[in-house]
């Protein structure tokens, strides 16, 4: 049975766990398990991820978001949770303006804006947006 999940494919690469599209619902409920639970054996090597805090805005601006582009930001939050064993996630990161901030530019029109505390190991997200809908907005209000 497919609820327009995404295909998928997981790869372990150097203890980093990659998610690709996925290719059903159990599959995706699978790895959602595994991630949840830390893995285990040869399904998942990762070490302890770091606490990922999301405010109830962040929660408002995911539901804004069709039920593809919800499951990829679903994915790429599990990435920033692995954020101190995940080489590419952490190049994919800019650091902003602001002190501790970053950009996680992501491949798939979306953009995380979060607080990197490594001292207490957390992760805030502060923000999402898809660049996309800005262009569309100055011309919404011409």
């Amino acid at each position: 049975m497919n609820r327009d999940c995404p295909r998928t494919r997981v790869t372990v690469d150097s203890s980093i766990v990659r998610l690709y599209s996925f290719c059903s619902w159990s599959a995706w409920r699978l790895v959602q398990q595994l991630m949840e639970s830390g893995g285990t054996g040869n399904h998942l090597v990762e070490k302890k991820r770091m606490k990922l805090v999301k405010p109830h805005s962040v929660e408002a601006a995911i539901r804004t978001l069709s039920q593809q582009e919800r499951q990829k930001v679903f994915a790429w939050f599990t990435h920033l949770a692995n954020w101190e064993n995940d080489p590419h996630t952490r190049e994919m990161s800019k650091p902003s303006v602001d002190n501790d901030v970053y950009v996680l530019n992501t491949s798939d029109d979306i953009r995380i804006f979060f607080k990197l505390d490594l001292e207490m190991k957390e992760i805030t997200v502060l923000d999402i947006a898809k660049p996309s809908r800005f262009a569309t907005a100055g011309r919404a209000s011409e």
